[in-house]
């Protein structure tokens, strides 16, 4: 399994990121908001 951190300004774009890094059948753990955007 991968695990890996993404960090976006949007969770829309943090989604998007995910999807084209990781391919649509990804997992999402946690998510939070901080300083810098979206934390994945």
């Amino acid at each position: 399994m991968k695990m890996k951190r993404i960090v976006a300004p949007t969770m829309a774009q943090a989604i998007e990121r995910v999807k084209k890094e990781l391919g649509s059948n990804a997992v999402i753990f946690q998510t939070k908001k901080s300083e810098k955007g979206t934390v994945l």
